[in-house]
C-alpha cells in the first residue's frame, strides 16, 4: 500500500485497519483486506512524530511538530466508496461503513513533540518534547502532573509498564533512565548502546523490557534489579523498531539493512555472570582489535595498569608463544643429551 513519507504507525481496533502518521502532518487510515487508503486527516502542521493507542480502545493521540498533542476518537462513518449512482441520477449507499476519526481535544506545549504514550491504567499521558525533558499529564483533564528532567539530548522513544508505575525513556544521548511514576523520581540511569536509542518495549505483565538502537544490537533488561540480561547482534546496521508480542515469546525488530528479523525465546537457562564475562571479553577483544589502549586515570600510557591474569588477545598470543619457545627447549636438550 503506497502511502505518504511514514514516521509512526500503528493497528487499530480489530486489527483491520492501519493508521500511518506522516512527515507531512497527515493521517493516513489504511483498509489491509482491501489494500487502499480510507481517508486522510491534516492532523498537524510539520511532521506528525507519533501515534499512540488509548488502553481503552476507543482512540488514539498524535503529536507532531507542531507543538501539540490531538486527541482522537473512533467512529464508523458510511463508507461512500461502495455508494452508486441509481436511475434518478442520485448516490445511493449500501450501508457500508467504515473506521474514522474525530477530534475531540487538543493538548497545546512549547516545544515540538516527538513521542507519547498512555499508561495502562489510562490515568496518565507521558510526552517528550525537543527540549529533553517528559512532561506527564493527567489524560482525563490534560492538567500537568510531572516534568521528568535528566536527558542531555532529546528521548526518541519511551514505554510505561503494565501496573502503570514505571516509565522508561530513552534517546539521543544514549542513556535509558527508568523513573517511578509516582513521584517523577529517576530510579536509575544506564549507558546502553553506543550511539542513539531508537526502541523501548515492555514485556507484557512483567518490568522486563527490551532496547534497540543505531549500534545495531537488541538488548534485554531487567527494570527493577537494572541489570542488562542479554544483548542480540543480527542487523548490519541500525535498528529502527521493535515490538514485542503480547506472550513475551516473540520480539521483531526492523532496520537500516532492509530486514525485519524475529527473535524467538528460548528455554536454555541463561546465567547473568557468564553474560557479562562474555560482553566484556568481546569489548576487550574489540578494543583490542581497534588498536585501542585502556589506560586508568591517573595511569601515564606505557605503565603497566591491567589487572593481573587478565585475558585479553594478545596476552593468550605471547601465552601460545611460551609454550612454544618450551617446547622448542625440550626438544633441543632431548637432543643435546643423546648426543653427548
Amino acid at each position: 500500500m503506497a502511502c505518504d513519507y511514514a514516521l509512526s504507525i500503528l493497528f487499530a481496533t480489530g486489527d483491520r485497519n492501519v493508521i500511518v502518521a506522516t512527515k507531512t502532518g497527515k493521517l493516513q487510515i489504511f483498509d489491509i483486506a482491501a489494500g487502499r487508503l480510507l481517508e486522510e486527516i491534516r492532523a498537524h502542521e510539520g511532521e506528525a512524530w507519533t501515534v499512540a493507542m488509548s488502553p481503552d480502545l476507543r482512540g488514539i493521540a498524535s503529536g507532531g511538530a507542531d507543538k501539540s498533542v490531538k486527541f482522537w476518537q473512533f467512529e464508523l462513518v458510511v463508507d461512500k466508496a461502495v455508494e452508486e449512482e441509481d436511475e434518478d441520477g442520485q448516490m445511493r449507499g449500501h450501508g457500508g461503513k467504515r473506521m474514522s476519526l474525530t477530534h475531540t481535544k487538543t493538548l497545546q506545549l512549547e516545544e515540538d513533540v516527538l513521542c507519547v504514550r498512555f499508561s495502562p491504567d489510562q490515568r496518565l499521558i507521558a510526552v517528550s518534547l525537543l527540549d529533553s525533558t517528559v512532561k506527564i499529564f493527567f489524560a482525563d483533564t490534560l492538567k500537568f502532573f510531572l516534568s521528568l528532567y535528566g536527558h542531555k539530548f532529546p528521548v526518541l522513544c519511551m514505554d510505561i509498564s503494565y501496573d502503570s508505575t514505571t516509565i522508561i525513556t530513552g534517546g539521543a544521548d544514549r542513556n535509558i533512565k527508568i523513573w517511578g511514576l509516582d513521584f517523577g523520581d529517576c530510579h536509575r540511569s544506564i549507558f546502553t548502546h553506543e550511539d542513539s536509542i531508537l526502541g523501548l518495549q515492555f514485556v507484557s505483565k512483567t518490568h522486563l523490557f527490551f532496547s534497540c538502537g543505531k549500534d545495531g544490537k537488541l538488548k534485554q533488561w531487567d527494570a527493577d534489579n537494572f541489570e542488562n540480561i542479554t544483548t542480540l547482534s543480527g542487523h548490519h546496521g541500525q535498528v529502527w523498531t521493535l515490538a514485542v508480542s503480547e506472550d513475551g515469546k516473540y520480539v521483531s525488530t526492523a532496520g537500516h539493512d532492509r530486514s525485519i528479523r524475529l527473535w524467538e525465546r528460548t528455554q536454555e537457562p541463561l546465567v547473568l555472570e557468564d553474560e557479562r564475562e562474555t560482553q566484556r571479553e568481546a569489548g576487550a577483544d574489540q578494543a583490542l582489535a581497534l588498536g585501542e589502549d585502556r589506560v586508568m586515570p591517573g595511569i601515564k600510557a606505557g605503565e603497566e595498569a591491567s589487572p593481573h591474569g587478565r585475558k585479553t588477545l594478545e596476552t593468550e598470543r605471547a601465552a601460545e608463544r611460551i609454550m612454544e619457545a618450551v617446547e622448542v627447549h625440550k626438544e633441543v636438550s632431548q637432543q643435546t643429551l643423546v648426543c653427548s
